[in-house]
């Protein structure tokens, strides 16, 4: 089913439209997120908000037939932003590497 038709059909609520395009699109989203973040957990969290996002915001989709750029470009922002809160809850290496440098720890 083309795409265009797709989001026709989700913002007019049909929830088989979205169906559809979970369906068609999750896989690739969820190798995207896994190529951003090596982490599976993190990787269907980042998908399932993707298209968490897709329901609430469809109407927000300027073209239609460019659903598959939207939904990759979602998923991508929700996977950096995961990576972001990951970085704040967790010091990088360099970091931990630096302190035990100054402290004399080796």
């Amino acid at each position: 089913m083309e795409d265009a038709v797709l989001v026709g059909g989700l913002l007019a609520g049909e929830k088989s439209s979205f169906d559809h395009i979970y369906e068609k699109y999750s896989p690739e989203l969820y190798r995207t997120a896994y190529l951003i973040l090596r982490n599976k957990t993190d990787a269907e969290d980042a998908t399932q908000d993707a298209f968490v996002t897709l329901w609430q915001k469809a109407g927000s989709i300027k073209k239609p037939e460019s659903l598959r750029y939207w939904l990759l470009k979602c998923v991508s922002g929700k996977s950096k932003d995961i990576l972001r809160k990951r970085r704040k809850e967790y010091p990088d290496e360099d970091i931990i590497n630096l302190s035990e440098t100054h402290s004399g720890a080796k």
